[in-house]
């Protein structure tokens, strides 16, 4: 009896051994099914942000192809924005949906504390006006004027020139240079981090 005893016991605890390796079999298969249906969703979170992003910085990259960078930003009566191409963009708070107009002339007078910037472009007519005892602002006026007006006159001077193989450590110097000033740019905030790169990168590579 004591042996028939003991062989039972031998053959439950066998079965119990069994049914926990089952369990942990099955429970080895569902954590990995977890981590494999966790690593594609993330996968696919991965690849849409990727499309996201890749498709932001063509955005990004047409508008700078077509615009130019940013050159400058002046808050007056409304915020203005000058492009390198020769565009501006005149809006009061948000940049989204502003139109790229090409510019034309600019001028601005001033009196005392008080101003006003006058921008034509193929659009028309923006007259923005600074009030009295805002020297400040004037002062931004003023800066937006003849950053404006250089601007226009570099564009009615630029010439296509064939570069010579001489010119060659010129070229360099000269992007050097302009990448500080685009550093400059986005230190100061007036270039987003966006805009800095995608200009960075048509300057070496000549675009």
């Amino acid at each position: 009896m004591a042996e028939l005893k003991k062989t039972k016991e031998k053959k439950a605890s066998d079965q119990a051994e069994e049914r926990k390796s089952q369990k942990q079999l099955r429970e080895g298969a569902r954590q990995k099914k977890i981590a494999e249906q966790t690593a594609e969703r993330e996968a696919r979170q991965h690849k849409r942000e990727k499309e996201k992003a890749e498709k932001r910085d063509k955005a990004v990259d047409d508008l700078v192809r077509l615009y130019g960078i940013v050159m400058l930003e002046t808050q007056i009566e409304k915020t203005v924005r000058l492009y390198s191409k020769g565009y501006v963009q005149v809006y009061l708070f948000r940049r989204k949906g502003a139109k790229y107009e090409k510019l034309k002339r600019v001028s601005a007078q001033t009196t005392g504390g008080s101003g006003v910037l006058t921008v034509t472009t193929d659009s028309g007519t923006r007259v923005l006006r600074v009030g009295p005892n805002r020297q400040k602002y004037v002062d931004q006026l003023l800066r937006f004027e003849s950053a404006a007006q250089t601007l226009l006159n570099d564009l009615a001077t630029t010439k296509v020139t064939v570069m010579t193989p001489d010119q060659t450590s010129v070229i360099k110097d000269e992007i050097v240079d302009q990448i500080e000033k685009l550093t400059e740019l986005r230190k100061s905030g007036v270039l987003t981090d966006e805009e800095f790169q995608t200009a960075r990168i048509r300057l070496l590579h000549g675009d």
